[in-house]
């Protein structure tokens, strides 16, 4: 009986040492740790079995075996009670872990998706902008020249016509300075002859304009 009691003394000190308050959050319970109380739970589980099989034996010497009984076994229920506890908010701590990562990969995924669409944007402006640098440079650049769809006939009369009135502007520029030429050598003449004739006293001739 004696032993008995020294076994049921123990037994409350190991249940009373698991049933310490336990940090359950997230920060705490990684997943090496999880794992351990998982195991550490399940080997306390085991030996609450095997220490408790003495008080039963022990009820069995009684007269009152089925009260006997009946109390060892409450006792050992609380035991398990309070590893299922701790069973419980280690698979909660754990979910939480979990849904807590879960979260962070969609939010990395997310930025990591904000950024592509950014660079994308930013590719695409840059050119749309190059697009229209070069359509304003072709205007600029055709906006005096012949317009692509102008007519081959039109194009080739108009050059003939500009390449003819250059033709005439350096035609006319010479019969000009010809003329020129010609009456400053028809004064020059006149000039020499009234000189001669100034010598022999003959009435000079009149010099043209």
């Amino acid at each position: 009986m004696k032993k008995s009691v020294s076994i049921f003394a123990l037994l409350l000190l190991a249940v009373g040492a698991f049933s310490q308050p336990k940090d359950t959050g997230t920060d705490a319970l990684q997943p090496l740790d999880i794992e351990g109380d998982r195991n550490r739970i399940q080997s306390e589980r085991a030996r609450i079995e095997v220490r408790y099989q003495p008080d039963v034996a022990a009820c069995y010497a009684r007269f009152a075996v089925t009260d006997c009984l009946r109390k060892v076994r409450v006792r050992q229920r609380e035991a398990l009670d309070t590893l299922r506890r701790q069973e419980i908010a280690i698979n909660d701590a754990e979910r939480k872990r979990k849904g807590l990562e879960q979260l962070e990969r969609i939010k990395e995924k997310s930025s990591a998706q904000r950024l592509e669409e950014q660079a994308a944007s930013r590719v695409e402006a840059q050119k749309a902008q190059q697009e229209r640098e070069e359509r304003a440079s072709q205007k600029a650049s055709a906006a005096g020249a012949v317009k692509p769809d102008q007519p081959a006939g039109a194009r080739e009369k108009k050059s003939a016509e500009q390449t003819r009135t250059a033709d005439d502007i350096a035609k006319e520029q010479q019969q000009f300075n010809d003329k020129l030429r010609q009456a400053q050598e028809r004064r020059e003449s006149r000039e020499k002859i009234n000189k001669e004739k100034a010598g022999t006293g003959s009435k000079p001739l009149p010099v043209a304009p």
